[in-house]
């Protein structure tokens, strides 16, 4: 099959839809709108976009720092707090790719999915550190970052680093690339219910970037809040894309929270 390319049109169909693009924006537009996520001990962490845009920003830095390359795999064994929203940006914000870890799975097949998709590191949150303890052993995975609100707690795994010290020590300053928006962003595996897991490797603009462009027609206007609080993960990432567009505040709330009382949206 031959590869045409027709008239160029008007559509500015050469501005690339990636993620990092779609946080600037949000950034530069709604500096002051509030990304609101609820801690595991029920307490409310709030920030802005702008905020949550130069601590993505340390982040790239953080993640070039360790040794993360375009294209690597890059493992998340986390709860849906604004970690996890920062990951979201930063990971792909380089090239890399962000590779969903279901903590819900066995760690027999938690080390299966690290091991399918070559992860390069794993950020997991403290109280999560049982699992990667666990599956060690068994990964190729060297460097893990704790995610913590205190001090890096004892534990076995290799070489481990602190998030938030790593965040403060990184500048604040990254010229994020154009990244081309046919690259993968994210990394989903099934949960094996007939076998082994089954991965898919995720397209921004597939996944959510025609919502984003539809948000401010369909009503959702930068005054207003939606809940970001889906066990489906294409679809919850689908909900970042449309509320940094529209400037809408968000509200996380872990999935584990979810699971005991239902969340709206206003």
């Amino acid at each position: 099959m031959r590869f045409v390319r027709g008239f160029p049109s008007t559509m500015m169909d050469e501005y690339q839809l990636n993620i990092t693009n779609i946080l600037r924006h949000a950034a530069t537009n709604f500096p002051e709108r509030e990304v609101v996520s609820r801690n595991l001990d029920g307490s409310l962490f709030r920030y802005s976009y702008g905020e949550a845009y130069e601590r993505v920003s340390r982040l790239a830095n953080v993640l070039e720092e360790l040794g993360v390359d375009v294209g690597d795999r890059v493992g998340v064994l986390s709860w849906n707090t604004h970690r996890f929203f920062e990951l979201f940006f930063a990971i792909p914000g380089i090239g890399a790719v962000l590779l969903e870890m279901n903590l819900r799975l066995h760690p027999r097949e938690i080390a299966y999915v690290a091991n399918h998709s070559g992860a390069k590191v794993i950020f997991v949150d403290e109280s999560l550190l049982p699992i990667a303890e666990a599956i060690a052993p068994s990964i190729g995975v060297e460097k893990y970052v704790v995610m913590t609100d205190g001090e890096t707690p004892e534990t076995k795994l290799p070489e481990v680093y602190s998030y938030e010290e790593l965040l403060r020590k990184a500048s604040k300053d990254y010229d994020f690339p154009m990244v081309d928006e046919t690259s993968a962003y994210a990394a989903c595996y099934t949960s094996g219910t007939t076998g082994k897991s089954e991965g898919s490797l995720l397209l921004p603009p597939l996944d959510g970037a025609p919502l984003t462009n539809s948000g401010n027609r369909n009503g959702f206007k930068a005054r207003r809040r939606l809940h970001a609080a889906c066990s489906d993960v294409p679809r919850k990432w689908v909900g970042c894309f449309l509320r940094c567009n529209t400037g809408r505040e968000q509200a996380r709330l872990p999935w584990e929270i979810c699971c005991r009382q239902p969340c709206s949206g206003g």
